[in-house]
């Protein structure tokens, strides 16, 4: 009878000691927040991309990431940590970007939608359909002296 005791009781401590070794431990960032964290991230190395005049420096760059990650109540410490517990916890991690490009992809068909209903929702013929430059220079230098430009019709 003993006998059979320790062996319940030594497949429910190997139990308890399997199921908690499959959780996040709490000094990592959790998925969800881990999740919108890198999508600011991302947003802001985008950011960073398309305004390489602005952000010449790397440490102009380093506060755009420090200020995602204020806006997060997170430190640089946390998200290293984050990172490597992460790394080594691989299906986990596939978990987050899964959930960083879900929300990504949402950001973007948010944006689309609402540029797309501020341009659908106006009406007459002085409406500004042009969505480029609101000026180009020509000058010299210039490639090519030509401008070259497409409107489609529009219903109005």
């Amino acid at each position: 009878m003993k006998l059979r005791r320790r062996k319940y009781l030594a497949v429910c401590i190997i139990g308890l000691l399997g199921a908690s070794c499959s959780k996040i431990p709490g000094y990592v960032i959790d998925t969800d927040d881990m999740a919108a964290l890198l999508a600011d991230i991302h947003i802001g190395e985008s950011v960073v991309d398309l305004n390489k005049a602005d952000y010449r420096t790397d440490s102009l760059k380093q506060v755009m990431l420090q200020s995602v990650l204020a806006k997060h109540g997170v430190s640089k410490h946390d998200l290293d940590t984050s990172f490597d517990w992460y790394g080594h916890n691989i299906t986990y991690y596939m978990e987050v970007y899964d959930k960083t490009i879900e929300i990504l992809e949402r950001r973007l068909a948010e944006t689309g939608n609402r540029i797309a209903a501020e341009n659908i929702s106006i009406a007459g013929d002085s409406v500004d359909i042009w969505n480029g430059a609101s000026f180009v220079a020509v000058n010299r230098l210039s490639p090519s002296q030509f401008i070259t430009f497409s409107l489609s019709n529009d219903e109005n």
